[in-house]
């Protein structure tokens, strides 16, 4: 009878688990008004400074990247 019970608790602590991370996970589009809580994670284009005519061997291609 006793096992029974805790079998029963693990499950339901499990299943509300479950439950509770995936709310963590995608709930914020769930719930905030516009479908994005946050436009932190889109990127912009940055523009071109200048053109390479042909990458051949020995020569190196450099572009900068700052992560905020």
């Amino acid at each position: 009878m006793k096992n029974k019970k805790l079998e029963k608790a693990v499950i339901i602590a499990a299943a509300v688990f479950v439950v509770m991370a995936l709310l963590f996970m995608f709930g914020r589009n769930l719930f905030s008004p516009n479908g994005n809580a946050s436009t932190a994670d889109s990127t912009v284009m940055a523009e071109a400074t200048g053109t390479t005519n042909e990458i051949k061997s020995g020569i190196v291609v450099e572009q900068d990247f700052i992560c905020t």
